[in-house]
């Protein structure tokens, strides 16, 4: 015999709860007393902003149609980071099956209920957050993640891919890990946010500001940076070629940031950057592949 259990708005609250604040979806304002702002007496999440002194964007559509909806939608995304609860069955698996299962399931949770009017917003939290899960973390490679083999031929496709020969690699590059995966899986030749350098071999970065007559101070440690393009004009692409580092330098300011952990997560960014820009939310969403 099951007994079902009901909880009024203010229990969901009180004993439920909501996410604490990761990602997109913030509710540590409910600890301040603002949820009067947030909901109103039917238990409706408007779509006004629940900070206060600021006005409310009233045009927009609320983000679910009830307290309970919203609880549903951000517990079933939780899940799915997490791979846990009705989304367990994901953890520990990779590639492109458990991403499909994973947004089906996504779309079909946020489906249920008598309006199943579901906003871009959770289509897009379907469609794009279980895309994290192609890769899985790094234990063959030595790097962070194991792309799954031809990950990149196959969305930007057959010869846009570049690997190395070890004649393209400077004398700096001597981290093994970085050197496979570039002669092995290589790296998108353009996609728009990166141009890689493949008409030469790969230079340092000291070597590329003396050819390109660039006047300007090197940082800290430049004899094991490498440079592997051009990002936007006036950055380039380095690469730490004795750790895997991957950093932008930003040449009129003189300056090193680090962009990626290695090779692999700055291959795997760029795949997810042009997959989530070819995904037809409209077409794709109860469809995913």
């Amino acid at each position: 015999m099951s007994t079902t259990i009901t909880l009024t708005r203010g229990e969901l609250l009180t004993r439920v709860g909501l996410p604490g604040g990761r990602g997109r979806l913030r509710f540590g304002a409910l600890r301040t007393g603002v949820v009067r702002t947030m909901v109103n007496p039917t238990g409706e999440a408007p779509a006004g902003s629940c900070v206060p002194n600021r006005r409310a964007p009233l045009d927009r559509r609320a983000p679910a149609s009830s307290l309970e909806v919203l609880l549903r939608f951000a517990a079933a995304t939780e899940e799915m980071a997490a791979a846990r609860g009705q989304l367990a069955f994901s953890a520990g698996r990779f590639g492109p099956m458990t991403v499909a299962e994973t947004s089906r399931h996504l779309l079909t949770v946020f489906a249920q209920g008598p309006n199943s009017d579901v906003l871009p917003y959770w289509k897009m939290a379907a469609l794009i957050r279980p895309l994290a899960r192609f890769a899985a973390p790094g234990a063959e490679s030595g790097l962070a993640l194991d792309l799954p083999a031809r990950l990149l031929e196959q969305e930007f496709g057959h010869g846009r891919v570049a690997r190395f020969e070890d004649v393209d690699f400077p004398a700096p590059l001597t981290h093994e890990p970085t050197r496979r995966f570039l002669t092995g899986t290589g790296l998108p030749e353009d996609d728009g946010h990166f141009q890689l350098d493949t008409e030469i071999p790969l230079p340092t970065l000291a070597e590329y500001c003396a050819e390109e007559d660039t006047a300007t101070e090197l940082p800290q440690g430049v004899a094991d940076l490498i440079r592997l393009g051009c990002l936007t004009e006036g950055n380039s692409l380095v690469l730490d070629g004795r750790t895997g580092t991957i950093f932008v330098w930003n040449e009129p300011e003189a300056t090193l940031h680090r962009l990626n952990t290695d090779v692999s997560t700055l291959a795997f960014t760029l795949w997810l950057l042009r997959r989530a820009k070819t995904i037809d939310f409209e077409a794709e969403a109860g469809k995913v592949r």
